[in-house]
């Protein structure tokens, strides 16, 4: 593992007992390369993968009602 994937892997971490310790109910983690997002819930003071979004996708928010996005929409494709 590179030491870039550490860091971002320690910083995800972070992120996420910070945001739960302030209550933040939902938390989407886009990644742009892989063009996914992956969303979580606050359940009992921890986040539970509600699920793994990928292209051809749509994201719909517990939390902000009748939000939702495609995926394609937020992970633009990458020019060769």
């Amino acid at each position: 593992m590179t030491s870039g994937l550490k860091l971002l892997g320690r910083t995800k971490s972070f992120k996420f007992s910070a945001y739960a310790r302030a209550g933040v109910r939902e938390y989407w983690f886009v990644d742009p390369e892989a063009r996914t997002i992956k969303l979580f819930v606050l359940r009992h003071d921890a986040y539970e993968l509600l699920g793994k979004y990928g292209v051809g996708e749509t994201v719909r928010s517990e939390v902000l009602l009748g939000f939702e996005i495609k995926v394609e929409d937020v992970c633009l494709a990458q020019e060769p």
